[in-house]
């Protein structure tokens, strides 16, 4: 079970998470996630690996498109050539959770076992 809220200045009591940390928590759990699977399996050893995300909402006349950017650090980055810092990048763009927010993304919404 999760918690969430909202800021007071919006009228939640900031006792919890907001919805878009979740998110962004998501993203980076599953980034980080995906490149030590990745790390493993090469046999490189990245040390502590840290992903920071943020996200912006630009609305536009077709919706909102967000952009999400996320820095990483690796405990072991001395370690690591330019080239094999470049594919961690390329590896980050296929954890799970970007694929699903990359693309275009249809939400339907079920209220009683019937569509809202």
């Amino acid at each position: 079970m999760y918690f969430t809220d909202e800021p007071k200045e919006v009228g939640g009591q900031d006792k919890y998470t907001t919805p878009q940390e979740m998110l962004l928590g998501s993203l980076a759990s599953c980034v980080a996630t995906t490149l030590r699977m990745y790390a493993s399996r090469k046999g490189w050893d990245l040390g502590t690996i840290g992903v920071d995300v943020t996200m912006r909402s630009i609305n536009t006349e077709h919706g909102a498109e967000f952009e999400f950017t996320q820095n990483f650090t690796f405990g072991n980055s001395a370690n690591l050539t330019a080239e094999q810092m470049e594919r961690l990048v390329q590896i980050a763009r296929k954890c799970p959770v970007a694929q699903i927010v990359q693309k275009t993304t249809k939400i339907s919404y079920v209220l009683d076992g019937g569509k809202a």
